[in-house]
């Protein structure tokens, strides 16, 4: 075992996509000492290289749950990071489009008319916090996206949400935590059921998975320290996505869960492109 295993981190963060390089980067800008372990040879490999790149503003979340207030927190800071950092984005706001199909299915307006249910939409904007989201009627929808299908009949116009690099905005997260002191290994992954919690010294003790580690590539570090096999932390976050579930499964000697994680795995369907298929507004 080598010297730097010796070495106890404030947190070890699981995980190296969107999230877990969020948590990383405030963790080390609160002046912790921070680890973070990706068990893919590249950050971002997973959902979060390649999901929309859209920055919401919280309508979708629930009216009065952390998830919303989260949101509304974190768009507040996304524009002047991108500022600071020179990352590219885009406010292209978006539009919630009424359709047909939509007859009859907005939760707690069965049989109202469209223009009640795209206000019923329009204040759920407003209550989270979009005081100029508008409604459009299919007309003014036309006018701002010509290229979306005539049965459109309507739509709530939100103007606040904006388009990043879904790969360039977190790695420029990552960049900024990595100079103020963040510790990165790629291809470690951690064997949840040889890693436990000591409850004596409150500290966890992560195994590294040599029989997981991909053969293609080492294993890289931005430390000098030689690369440990085992990571000593007080705290470990489990921002492994949508295997979240997975890694607190087969977790071993560790306290019980408070709560139980319940990933989302959606689906993105990609179609062929042409100057009629545009949208500036998802």
């Amino acid at each position: 075992m080598d010297d730097s295993s010796s070495k106890t981190y404030d947190v070890a963060v699981i995980g190296g996509g969107v999230v877990g390089i969020t948590v990383a980067r405030s963790a080390i800008l609160a002046g912790l000492k921070v680890v973070l372990l990706e068990a893919c040879p590249d950050l971002l490999t997973g959902a979060s290289g390649s999901n929309s790149g859209i920055a919401c503003t919280g309508v979708d979340a629930s009216e009065g749950t952390l998830e919303r207030a989260l949101i509304r927190d974190s768009i507040s800071q996304i524009r002047g990071f991108c500022r600071r950092h020179n990352v590219p984005n885009r406010q292209c706001g978006s539009l919630v489009c009424l359709w047909p199909w939509d007859q009859d299915q907005v939760p707690g307006h069965p049989n109202t008319e469209s223009s009640a249910k795209l206000r019923a939409v329009a204040e759920e904007s407003w209550d989270a916090g979009d005081t100029h989201a508008v409604i459009l009627d299919s007309n003014e929808v036309a006018s701002l996206e010509p290229n979306l299908s005539k049965q459109c009949m309507g739509a709530v116009h939100i103007p606040g949400e904006i388009i990043v690099d879904p790969w360039l905005f977190p790695m420029a997260m990552v960049t900024q935590a990595r100079e103020n002191g963040l510790v990165v290994y790629t291809n470690y992954p951690c064997s949840a059921k040889d890693s436990m919690f000591n409850e004596a010294t409150k500290t966890w003790t992560l195994q590294r998975d040599s029989e997981a580690v991909s053969c293609e590539t080492t294993t890289r570090s931005t430390s000098d320290s030689p690369i440990p096999d085992v990571i000593r932390a007080r705290a470990v976050i489990n921002a492994t996505g949508i295997n979240s579930d997975i890694t607190q499964k087969n977790a071993a000697d560790v306290p019980p869960p408070t709560w139980t994680c319940k990933p989302r795995r959606g689906q993105y369907r990609i179609f062929a492109s042409n100057d009629k298929t545009r949208f500036d507004r998802p």
